[in-house]
This record gives C-alpha cells, sequence and structure tokens, in this order.
C-alpha cells in the first residue's frame, strides 16, 4: 500500500511544533523603566535641570573652590542660548557638531563642554542609589525564567541589580559589592576587557540572560583622545566614577546617533537585538515611547517585525507599558497582524484630571505595577502549575 504525503498537512504538523517550541520574551527598556523601577532616577528632564544646576554653582563660586578648567567650563556653558540649552538633545547635538559657522577656537570649547557634560552625568548616577524596590523582583525571575533578551537604551545599573538580586541567580554576594558589579559583565553578551583585569576573576558568559545595551553604559569606559574602538568593562569602583585618561562609553541623547555606531562591538549588539526581535513571539516594551530621536530603533523594529510568515503562525504579542498610550506602534502591529495589549494611565482618574504628561509621583499603580500584577505573575503561577 502505498502511503500519499500530504505536504500542506506535514508542513502544517512541522508549523505547530515549531511555534511550541519557541518561546522567546525580549524585553525593550527606556528610561521609563528606570524611573518605574525606582522615582528617584531622572528622567531626560530632570537630568538636564540637575546638570543645569550644577554648573550654575560652579559658575557663581567666588571663593574658587572648583579647578580653574571646570569654572571655565561652567560659565561657558551659560553663553549658550537658553533656546539651545534648554532642550538636552539640542543642546549635546549643538556641542557635538562642527557647523560651518563655528570658529576653531568654538569647536574646542564645545567639545570641553561635550565630554564635561558627560562627566556630570555620571557624577547625578553616582548619587542615585542602585537598587530598586523589591516588589519588582518577580520581573527578574520572569527574566532568569525565561532566559530573555533585554534590549534596554538605559545606562544606569538598576536592570543588572534587579537580575542579581532574584533567587535564580545564586552566586550573588552583598557583602562584597565589586564582585557583584564584575558580576553584571556577564548578562552582556559582547567581549569587553576589564579594565585592570588583574585583579579580577575570568570571565564566561554563564548568565541566562542577555542585556544588550544599545546606547552603552556607565560601568563601560575607553581611552580619552583616541578612537572608542575597544570598549572596557569598568568594575574597579563602586559609585563608577571613571579613572583618569578615561571616558564614559555611552551614545548621548543627540538628534543624530549615527557616528557613535561606528563600534564594533555596539553593531554585535544592534545586530543580537534585530536577531531577537524577529524571532520573538513576545515582546515587552517599558518605559520606552520611540521618541523621533531614535529612528535607528524605529527602523529596527519595522524591519525586524515584518515576517509575514511568523506573524501569521506565530501570532506575536506585544506588551506595551507606559505612562500614554502608542498610535504609531498600533498601526505597526495592526499592518503586520500582530495583537498589541497597552497597559498605560489611560483609565487613571488622577493621570486624566492632571494631564501628566511625565512621571506621575502621586501614582500608587502604575503601569509596571499592573503589568506584573496582570502578566508576570499569572506567567510565573503558570509556569509552577506545570512544573508540579
Amino acid at each position: 500500500m502505498k502511503l500519499k504525503i500530504d505536504e500542506k498537512s506535514m508542513l502544517k504538523c512541522f508549523n505547530k511544533e515549531f511555534c511550541a517550541f519557541l518561546d522567546n520574551h525580549i524585553f525593550i527598556l527606556g528610561a521609563g523603566f528606570s524611573k518605574a523601577i525606582n522615582p528617584e532616577y531622572p528622567t531626560l528632564k530632570e537630568l538636564s535641570d540637575a546638570i543645569e544646576k550644577k554648573y550654575k554653582t560652579i559658575a557663581d563660586d567666588d571663593n574658587s573652590d572648583f579647578d580653574k578648567a571646570t569654572s571655565c567650563i561652567a560659565k561657558y556653558y551659560f553663553s549658550i542660548p537658553n533656546s539651545i540649552r534648554n532642550n538636552f538633545e539640542n543642546l549635546l547635538t549643538y556641542l557635538h557638531s562642527n557647523f560651518p559657522w563655528k570658529t576653531s577656537v568654538e569647536q574646542n570649547l564645545d567639545k570641553a563642554l561635550y565630554n564635561d557634560i558627560l562627566k556630570q552625568l555620571l557624577e547625578v548616577f553616582e548619587d542615585l542609589p542602585q537598587q530598586s524596590n523589591n516588589k519588582f523582583l518577580a520581573l527578574g525571575e520572569f527574566m532568569h525564567l525565561k532566559e530573555s533578551i533585554c534590549i534596554t537604551f538605559n545606562y544606569d545599573l538598576l536592570l543588572e541589580n534587579l537580575l542579581s538580586r532574584t533567587s535564580y541567580d545564586n552566586d550573588f554576594l552583598v557583602s562584597d559589592f565589586n564582585f557583584v558589579d564584575y558580576k553584571y559583565k556577564n548578562y552582556y553578551r559582547i567581549h569587553l576587557e576589564n579594565f585592570n583585569v588583574g585583579d579580577y576573576l575570568d570571565n564566561d558568559n554563564t548568565s541566562d540572560v542577555s542585556v544588550l545595551k544599545l546606547h552603552g553604559s556607565v560601568n563601560w569606559i575607553y581611552k580619552s583622545n583616541s578612537t572608542p574602538d575597544k570598549i572596557l568593562f569598568n568594575a574597579t569602583t563602586k559609585n563608577y566614577s571613571v579613572p583618569e585618561g578615561y571616558s564614559p562609553y555611552i551614545v548621548p541623547p543627540v538628534n543624530d546617533k549615527t557616528c557613535f555606531y561606528n563600534n564594533a562591538y555596539l553593531n554585535q549588539l544592534w545586530y543580537k537585538a534585530k536577531e531577537a526581535l524577529e524571532m520573538a513571539d513576545n515582546i515587552y516594551i517599558i518605559g520606552y515611547s520611540f521618541p523621533k530621536t531614535d529612528l535607528s530603533c524605529e527602523f529596527l523594529m519595522k524591519f525586524a517585525l515584518q515576517s509575514d510568515w511568523f506573524n501569521d503562525k506565530m501570532k506575536r504579542n506585544i506588551y506595551y507599558i507606559n505612562l500614554k498610550e502608542n498610535n504609531s506602534l498600533k498601526a505597526l502591529c495592526n499592518n503586520n497582524n500582530i495583537k498589541l495589549e497597552q497597559i498605560t494611565c489611560k483609565n487613571c482618574a488622577h493621570y486624566k484630571r492632571a494631564g501628566i504628561s511625565s512621571y506621575c509621583k502621586n501614582c500608587k499603580d502604575t503601569p509596571l505595577d499592573k503589568f506584573i500584577r496582570r502578566v508576570i505573575n499569572k506567567k510565573l503561577k503558570e509556569d509552577k502549575a506545570d512544573e508540579i
């Protein structure tokens, strides 16, 4: 008896098995994520205000408590028109760009101010607590359990701290801060040489979670006055201060970031991010609103989510957790047959009454709180039930 092979049935069966095999959980994290898990962390506007306040203190100092170079830079900062200063992205874009009308002296001054602002930015992070509330540990446990890939645009280390404090990370040592800091390196999935490597343990990428920091990190550094083609991992200080002769490796919030992406390390990260999104069946976007200045991410999403076969067979799910709904993302999902659930402040009476456009300090039930309660805790409970 000759069996007739139904190719369509075979393909259908294969697709079903393949889809059951895949269970990819990808997180995209923006500044709103850090703000949600620790309200003391600044928004971009608050960061800009904090740096201006620092410069005002330095510029107004009559007792010369600051070195001459820093005082000169602070005074030069206030020579820039307020219409440029009051927008942090515009300010850094202006300072970084060699516009044709700038003299060579102005270009050098702008470069000096630009570098000093990055230094001041890190000092703001130094004064902030590095730990989040324990109520968010469930999120870190879920990331470990699902071996998630976390795509983040944040410089801070709140995510790494959250991951290292879960019950899934058995090597966490509360008493040894430097070891914990060094341990963060396991998440990054790129080869980073250590600053002063001889003092630290050998590194193996043993973590089940990947953290793709597409805009750099406060604990990544490179040698100053040289092309930042090699990134070093800085695990030598508790507060992530930068050693003399080195600069932080971060992609600043400028309007055109393309020149900062000419780095082999960041190229690897962006490629890994695209691969992860292409194969993701669950995507969680927390505190990231796809600003117009981040065209790279917008295009990344459009290319990564365009697979008609994957969207049809896998039935992707995207969760958008932010203060306000995102109509552009909604349109993208509708055009690609992707299910979208937006968890926002839309139904919050206080939010609607006050017309809040930034983080709500009065909110007792943030979108992230709702997401953890409705989605993460539910999935964790289902996984535990399956184990029994």
